[in-house]
């Protein structure tokens, strides 16, 4: 259930007076909901768009159900709180610069890739890096789900993408990363996740009709199975006025004319904004 707070509650979370939330309210600034009584209710995700849209830091937290770090913007600030286990840190890191007005696209291309960089170069010198790496995933999960709890919802009328893995690549958080970009650029997001068959993919598209597929290739695909299959989903999602973009560090392995490669977050974000602007048909 969505969290709602009361104009006073809203008024000490941001630091204003109550008599300026209401003037926003009325001002259509602020998006309430009326209870049955009239009274003003402001859904925990308005607040928070709101703060970061005006680069208000909030000044009690804890009432919008959010964790500030000191030393997000350090950037080492991220990696040093995966190495060390701190997963409330890292929780804290990752929402600060979303609330300071980070992009999320930048947010992973900067900060959080750095930081599986490092951990993966200590490998093998360092006996504990396998140990450190799995940790290091776990909290990263954990610190990206808390950020996609805090995003604010995207409209009903929203496009779709399907971020997906296929079979044989294990690895949740570039999907999990796929979705939260096409999130925020406008998308309802439908996460199929790793290790997905190309099978359920194809169908998913033939059934939901979305926009965008995003397909993650962290694994190189060898298998000309498999890559029959990838060009049956990129001729399905064509058919379909679909953009497909594979992505993740083997996109280069499929060799398909005709797909959209992004070799970052960024560039799923261009491709994901260009998806949005093409007409709909079928």
């Amino acid at each position: 259930m969505q969290k709602l707070l009361s104009t006073s509650q809203f008024a000490e979370a941001i630091g204003l007076s109550v008599s300026t939330v209401r003037r926003l309210t009325d001002g259509g600034d602020i998006s309430v909901r009326r209870t049955k009584g009239g009274h003003r209710k402001i859904p925990v995700e308005e607040a928070i768009r709101y703060s970061r849209t005006n680069g208000i830091q909030p000044q009690n937290p804890k009432l919008l159900g959010i964790s500030l770090s000191e030393d997000a913007e350090d950037p080492d600030s991220f990696y040093e709180s995966l190495v060390s286990g701190d997963s409330d840190k890292s929780v804290a890191i990752l929402q600060t610069l979303y609330l300071n007005g980070q992009e999320i696209n930048a947010i992973f291309d900067g900060p959080f890739l750095t930081a599986f960089v490092r951990i993966g170069e200590s490998f093998p010198a360092d006996k504990k890096s396998i140990f450190v790496e799995h940790r290091s995933l776990i909290i990263a999960m954990r610190s990206l789900m808390q950020l996609r709890s805090i995003m604010p919802p995207v409209e009903d009328s929203a496009q779709k993408v399907i971020c997906a893995a296929p079979a044989g690549d294990p690895y949740l958080i570039p999907c999990l990363m796929c979705a939260l970009v096409c999130h925020e650029v406008g998308y309802f997001e439908i996460n199929l996740g790793p290790d997905t068959p190309l099978k359920i993919i194809i169908d998913a598209v033939e059934d939901e009709a979305p926009s965008l597929v995003s397909l993650s290739i962290t694994n190189a695909i060898r298998s000309k199975n498999q890559i029959g299959e990838i060009e049956k989903l990129h001729k399905v999602a064509s058919d379909k006025n679909c953009i497909l973009v594979v992505g993740g560090n083997n996109a280069d392995s499929v060799d398909v004319p005709g797909i959209q490669r992004g070799y970052s977050m960024t560039d799923l974000k261009a491709i994901a904004e260009n998806a949005l602007q093409k007409p709909r048909h079928g």
